[in-house]
Order: C-alpha cells, then sequence, then structure tokens
C-alpha cells in the first residue's frame, strides 16, 4: 500500500499506462495502482506504448515507463507522448522514467 497521501489522492480515478519488459514489475506496478484506484494499462514495449498512445479511444493522464526495455527504449516514449494532443484538461501528458 502506498503511504504518501497525496500520491494516492493523485492517481486514484486516473488512467495510467505502465511500460516495463519485466512482466513482475508490470504486475507488481499495476496491483499498487489499480489498488489505489488508479485504472491501469500495461506494455510490455515501447513499440505497444505507442499503439495505446496513438490510439484515438485510449487517453491517459499519467505514463510511467522504464528506460531499458526490449525492441524500443523507453527513451522515445516521452517524445511521443508529447507528440499526443494534450488531454481534456488542456495540460500534456505526463511521463514518469525510471530504471532498476
Amino acid at each position: 500500500m502506498l503511504t504518501d497521501r497525496s500520491l494516492m489522492t493523485s492517481v486514484y480515478g486516473k488512467c495510467i499506462l505502465v511500460i516495463d519488459g519485466d512482466q513482475a514489475m508490470l504486475r507488481a506496478l499495476g496491483k499498487v495502482l489499480g489498488g489505489e484506484g488508479a485504472v491501469v494499462t500495461t506494455a510490455c514495449h515501447a513499440g505497444e506504448a505507442v499503439l495505446h498512445l496513438t490510439n484515438p479511444r485510449e487517453r491517459f493522464d499519467l505514463v510511467i515507463t522504464d528506460l531499458r526495455m526490449p525492441v524500443v527504449g523507453g527513451v522515445g516514449v516521452p517524445a511521443t507522448a508529447a507528440s499526443v494532443e494534450p488531454r481534456s484538461t488542456g495540460r500534456p501528458l505526463q511521463v514518469g522514467l525510471m530504471t532498476p
């Protein structure tokens, strides 16, 4: 369970795309974020994430990506996210980077 109250409040009801080549990490992040009320979509590589990001039927409030992944590295994800039109809030999509 997350202990930072502001983080718990901020993820509740948000749509989050989590990208990581490690399936165990995807499951863990999905479980933690989903347990705090986020709607979580996962992708196992950046190429799959790009499909989600460019799908007009999918909207995300936050993308969390690993920098070191197979196929296409996570470095390209922020650029793709920046090219996606701003959300209904008028703000650009936020991207969080992680690496082991």
